[in-house]
């Protein structure tokens, strides 16, 4: 099964910076991350409305483990000029990615079809991990995927031999529509798990959920010309 490779950017709020790195990821980072086999798929999505989450998401649908640690993929990451230069208006971070439920999984041909996906991270407290994986899995994510609008769910964990700082486990979600969570039905959904006290309690890193909309080519060529 695949991993994900998950980078996380907080803007400044400079909108020519944002725009700058829509530019960097399709003239740079995303042909570079094509030339590499083992990368099957990726995307660039942006926060959908104001919110305290990161400004965009890049997702990266990779064979194995091993590819991080390639020379070629530590060149793309670290050793761009292009990149070093938006640090100045961007912090970032990163995770990889392994997933865990639900067992039988999302067809991969079809995973990250969606326009629109809801990303949430977060790491537990050690002793209640046990009981926050039961709730998640067992209750809050099929309570989530039964919205309306909501695709699909699939929880993940984190694989340590990088970036083990990252929040341990990331939930996401593909949505027909980023307006979710407005919606009674997902009101309802948070609740039931939340009554539960567990998923509350148990977190001690912020989780920064969000609703994402994929960055198209078409949207760079119009910050291009100016439109």
């Amino acid at each position: 099964m695949s991993i994900l490779f998950i980078n996380r950017f907080f803007s400044d709020g400079c909108a020519e910076a944002e725009a700058e790195l829509i530019n960097w990821w399709f003239e740079e980072h995303a042909p570079a991350m094509q030339n590499i086999l083992e990368v099957k798929k990726g995307f660039l999505y942006r926060i959908v409305g104001v919110r305290n989450a990161p400004t965009f998401q890049i997702i990266m649908v990779v064979e194995n483990c091993d590819t991080i640690l390639t020379p070629e993929w530590q060149q793309n990451i670290y050793a761009s000029e292009w990149l070093t230069q938006l640090s100045l208006h961007f912090s970032w971070s990163a995770g990889v990615y392994e997933p865990i439920f639900p067992e039988k999984s999302i067809e991969e041909s079809d995973f990250l079809d969606a326009q629109y996906v809801y990303i949430t991270r977060m790491t537990p407290i050690p002793q209640m991990e046990e009981a926050f994986n039961d709730i998640y899995n067992n209750e809050h994510l099929s309570d989530i995927c039964n919205v309306p609008g909501v695709r699909n769910g699939r929880r993940y964990r984190r694989m340590d031999f990088a970036f083990p700082n990252s929040p341990k486990y990331v939930a996401l979600y593909e949505l027909d529509d980023p307006l979710v969570e407005d919606k009674p039905e997902w009101a309802v959904a948070r609740k039931h798990s939340l009554q539960r006290g567990v998923l509350r309690s148990a977190r001690y890193i912020k989780s920064f959920p969000g609703a994402y909309s994929k960055v198209l080519k078409t949207e760079q060529l119009l910050r291009d010309s100016g439109a």
